[in-house]
């Protein structure tokens, strides 16, 4: 007899990361019911992923498991372990980051409150690598949750989230609409799901932000961290662009008003996690030169990400300090 189809799948492409499997798996294992379902597209790893999967089949009954071997890469994965899931909604999820407690049923009453949803975005809590100790996190612009109609208005509100691949979760039929009608592999960058939610946005713009933070993630361990530090700039600087100004036009309010948040928020972070780490001086002239031609135009990048650019590795780590004693007692 089939089972029946469930509400929700959780969505998790993975490689050669058991030990951060275990933590994502077991979160969710402590919080499953019966209308979930968790599909998990191993992209041909090499370590204990197989057997750490099997171990949990008695305590997740709906689990679908599939190894690709040779590799798909990152953007294929992710695309084929949401075509293997079921479920009315997919939840995105890192296999590094951890889910919440009580964070599944927050979203399984979210999703039945409000009907027929493209998706939603839920916040997120930052950890260190362990997950273990709280770190600052970048604020919204959107504090309190929100259903929004408005395809703009999701992306100025909550652009800093929608990159973040755990905190999404999409209608099923609208993401395979997309995925089945368009030609996905100029956005091959790291960042498929954020091309395919606006193309579901422009669609059909009924979008979620749900304020609670359901997803714990590692900061300090980025999943591209193979790219180098200049090719991880390079991701975040041209993968975004490349999205919000193919779908939305780049002589638009929104596009310009993206351009000078990413320059803000995601440029100067990899410049800040660069000096923290010693890079060498040609990073930084070469992250000069690309922040230049993408972000010159916009004053938020001159005051908020030219003056890292300049300033000496000690200042920055005595001002960082600082700042995070400041931010671990407000």
């Amino acid at each position: 007899m089939t089972a029946p189809a469930p509400y929700l799948s959780f969505c998790i492409p993975t490689r050669n990361r058991a030990s951060y499997l275990r933590v994502l798996l077991e979160s969710i294992a402590e919080q499953s019911t019966p209308e979930i379902e968790v599909v998990i597209s191993d992209d041909a790893s090499t370590d204990e992923t197989q057997e750490l999967v099997e171990s949990y089949r008695t305590r997740l009954p709906q689990l679908t498991y599939e190894r690709s071997d040779p590799a798909l890469r990152y953007d294929r994965n992710l695309l084929h372990v949401v075509d293997l899931a079921r479920g009315e909604y997919c939840w995105l999820f890192g296999d590094d980051d951890r889910l919440e407690p009580g964070a599944l049923a927050e979203v399984l009453q979210t999703l039945r409150s409000v009907p027929d949803l493209t998706g939603l975005t839920t916040n997120r809590i930052s950890f260190d690598s362990n997950l273990e100790s709280r770190l600052p996190v970048r604020d919204l612009k959107q504090r309190t949750s929100a259903l929004y109609h408005d395809a703009n208005e999701v992306f100025l509100s909550l652009l800093d989230r929608l990159g973040f691949l755990s905190c999404q979760i999409v209608n099923r039929t609208l993401w395979k609409d997309i995925v089945n009608h368009e030609n996905l592999e100029p956005y091959f960058t790291g960042y498929v799901q954020l091309y395919v939610i606006a193309r579901m946005l422009v669609k059909k713009p009924r979008w979620q932000f749900l304020a609670e933070p359901c997803v714990a993630f590692r900061a300090d361990n980025d999943s591209f961290r193979a790219l180098g530090q200049l090719g991880r700039l390079q991701m975040d600087v041209c993968g975004y662009e490349k999205t919000i100004g193919d779908v939305f036009g780049r002589d638009t309010t929104l596009y310009h008003e993206a351009m000078a948040e990413i320059s803000r928020t995601h440029a100067r972070h990899h410049i800040v996690t660069a000096k923290r780490a010693g890079a060498p001086f040609s990073f930084f002239r070469d992250a000069l030169a690309l922040c230049v031609k993408h972000y010159g135009r916009y004053a938020t990048f001159w005051l908020h990400t030219f003056p890292v650019l300049l300033m000496p590795r000690s200042v920055m780590l005595m001002l960082r300090s600082g700042y995070q004693r400041l931010r671990g007692h407000g």
